[in-house]
């Protein structure tokens, strides 16, 4: 059971870190939505390493993200186009 488990002490910031490393497409997603509301400069690492992992479903809310944190709109669109589509 997932709830028997202990959760590490952690700041808002390296919980969501911690999201942006999940399995689950939709939890790397609601965490990155939440750094850009939130312009967390500081998680620009993390977040470029979870937006490398994210497929069509997730694009614009890691694109709009990586505009609000200032990302080359180039270098994070070509890292995030899904395997296979072509523009």
């Amino acid at each position: 059971d997932a709830l028997n488990y202990p959760v590490p002490a952690a700041s808002y910031e390296e919980r969501l870190a911690m999201l942006l490393e999940d399995d689950s497409e939709a939890v790397r997603s609601i965490a990155a939505y939440h750094i850009g509301e939130l312009r967390l400069h500081t998680l620009h690492d993390p977040f470029s390493k979870a937006a490398a992992r994210t497929s069509g479903l997730s694009f614009e809310v890691f694109a709009r993200v990586g505009r609000l944190l200032g990302e080359d709109d180039g270098a994070l669109t070509a890292a995030l186009i899904p395997a296979g589509r072509i523009s």
